[in-house]
């Protein structure tokens, strides 16, 4: 009982509980897709008044060297590539979804679903699944946001 590579992928996606609104839906999880959600708003904020994204490169390392997000990062990072990725596997799903998001969906959320991406890329479980792809939700309309007022 296996399922091709092809058929199989990762998404990693990052989104901001205020801008759902434009979102009504996530997308639909079936019988076959292994949804996990993750709330990092308790996670600090250092580029809060920044008006940059959560992967602009200088505010992604800010984000990713603080020291309590990097405690975060390493447990979260553990356990995705030793069990949720493993999951896939061993109940013979096509997708595992893993959502992380914050209040505005552009600096903590971005940030580390980027970091979880690279981390699942650098081992190769992506390469194990098929596809892996990295989507931010909500980025993009915070971003305009921003722009109108400035």
């Amino acid at each position: 009982m296996s399922i091709q590579k092809s058929t199989r992928k990762i998404i990693v996606r990052s989104f901001g509980l205020k801008y759902l609104e434009h979102y009504p839906r996530l997308p639909a999880v079936d019988s076959k897709t292994l949804f996990f959600m993750t709330d990092v708003r308790f996670l600090p904020d250092p580029c809060q008044n920044i008006p940059k994204p959560g992967d602009d490169e200088e505010v992604y390392q800010k984000i990713i060297n603080q020291p309590e997000i990097s405690r975060f990062l390493a447990l979260e990072t553990v356990i995705v590539i030793n069990q949720r990725a493993q999951y896939v596997h061993v109940a013979d799903f096509s997708t595992l979804e893993l959502n992380y998001f914050c209040y505005a969906g552009y600096h903590r959320s971005v940030a580390v679903a980027r970091y979880i991406h690279e981390k699942l890329k650098e081992t190769g479980r992506g390469k194990n699944l098929g596809q892996l792809e990295l989507v931010h939700l909500t980025k993009d309309i915070r971003q305009a946001e921003l722009n109108t007022l400035s």
